[in-house]
């Protein structure tokens, strides 16, 4: 089962560490920022695309706001 995990990194860090390991326990496939490799491609429509391939969608909602790309501050 892939899991995809969104929030925030700085303020969350520990919990999305902690949130990892749990999911790792039961032989699921975190799909997590901070388990990517590097790449040239466009951040959000990687993004995108791991939330399309996960079958589980964990949002982590902290006291920050997060990343918003310029293409949306238009809407």
């Amino acid at each position: 089962m892939n899991v995809f995990i969104s929030s925030t990194f700085t303020d969350l860090e520990e919990i999305r560490r902690n949130t990892l390991n749990f999911f790792y326990q039961f032989a699921m496939t975190p799909l997590a920022m901070e388990v990517w490799s590097s790449a040239i491609d466009d951040p959000v429509k990687k993004c995108l695309s791991r939330v399309r391939d996960s079958n589980l969608f964990i949002g982590i909602y902290g006291q920050r706001y997060g990343f918003t790309p310029d293409v949306y501050l238009a809407i």
